[in-house]
């Protein structure tokens, strides 16, 4: 049968806050001269714009205003080393895309570097991902954007533990919104230092300045739930373009998450060969039915089984890069395709960070 026509008609659920100034603060970020010269990052003879367009080059992405407005409050925090401006208060370090701008890949040897796809991408982050801030110890917590369509801004920022967990948790639409929420919960657990209550006030201050909405549940958080077409393993859910016209777009999995997540247990502690080809039988089942699915422009059930099977972990790695391949090609996300193919091919890499490798 051939495919039909999808039409994307939805509206965007992207950082609503900020998605109207974003090239505004790109633009000011770029004119800005820094007044302190003590290090490299405030060199005022740096072209920011040559690191802004290298940085949309490697990662594939454009940044939205709180990227470029989270950096210059942390050149406030610490002018001689933005990156660490939150160290001593939060333990997190800005990382990523942050590098780029903070000029740790000016003259780099490329041939040193595997991919900037994988430039502080962790076990369970899927494509949709991107990582910004980190914790450098055994929790491995980090945070980032998190964006359904990377040809859009971000639709929010998302938390994980790194190899413990594929959960992803919201943590607001903006990073200033997240590292308010990460604040919150520190001072949750142990009593509140002077150091962490005037870093918040100074958050606060600058939120407020440009308009950035500090809450976890905010309006376009809760506009993009209303296009999830499916709750997955990490939580978040997907989102695609969906017809209701035409009803394509999306047709659910014939299976629960409880179910499916016993499919995969079954699979993950089967002792031989015989028993294994036994349990593989009602996942084969289900990939065939994504292959109909695709044939009738369903692309969304593709896409939903292969983040679930990347999400249990290395034992479905070739059966969920077939499906997430598939479903990003033909939902025009080819960046995630290459995302997806590289992680795969490295992802129980031990060095995080690409400014680490020597060759």
């Amino acid at each position: 049968m051939a495919p039909r026509k999808l039409v994307k008609k939805q509206p965007t659920a992207s950082n609503v806050e900020s998605s109207g100034k974003r090239k505004n603060a790109e633009e000011e970020f770029q004119d800005s001269v820094p007044s302190n010269k003590k290090s490299k990052e405030h060199d005022s003879e740096i072209d920011y714009s040559k690191r802004i367009e290298f940085m949309k080059a490697k990662f594939g992405v454009t940044m939205p205003d709180d990227f470029f407005r989270f950096y210059e409050f942390c050149q406030e925090v610490n002018p001689t080393a933005p990156s660490d401006a939150l160290m001593d208060t939060l333990q997190l370090k800005l990382v990523g895309a942050f590098d780029v701008l903070a000029g740790q890949f000016d003259d780099r040897d490329e041939s040193s570097i595997t991919s900037y796809y994988l430039h502080w991408r962790f076990y369970y982050d899927p494509p949709e991902m991107m990582t910004l801030l980190a914790r450098e110890d055994e929790s491995s917590y980090h945070f980032g954007y998190y964006r359904d369509d990377p040809d859009k801004l971000p639709d929010l920022v998302a938390s994980n533990t790194g190899g413990n967990s594929c959960e992803l948790k919201c943590m607001g639409t903006n990073l200033f919104a997240a590292v308010k929420t990460y604040i919150d919960n520190q001072l949750n657990r142990k009593a509140a230092k002077k150091e962490i209550n005037e870093l918040a006030s100074k958050l606060q201050e600058w939120a407020a300045r440009y308009h950035f909405d500090l809450s976890v549940n905010s309006k376009s958080v809760k506009e993009r739930k209303k296009y999830v077409v499916a709750n997955t393993f990490h939580t978040l859910g997907i989102v695609v373009p969906v017809d209701k016209k035409l009803d394509i777009g999306y047709r659910p999995l014939n299976v629960t998450n409880a179910a499916l997540g016993k499919i995969l247990t079954n699979i993950e502690k089967c002792k031989n060969t015989a028993q294994r080809l036994k349990f593989l039988e009602p996942l084969e089942e289900l990939i065939t039915y994504v292959q109909f699915a695709n044939d009738e422009c369903d692309y969304g059930m593709g896409l939903e089984l292969g983040i679930d099977l990347f999400c249990r972990g290395e034992e479905f790695n070739n059966f969920a890069l077939h499906l997430l391949t598939t479903a990003y090609s033909l939902l025009r996300r080819p960046l995630y395709a290459d995302i997806i193919s590289i992680h795969m091919t490295n992802r129980k890499r031990s060095c995080l960070s690409q400014l680490q490798l020597t060759r």
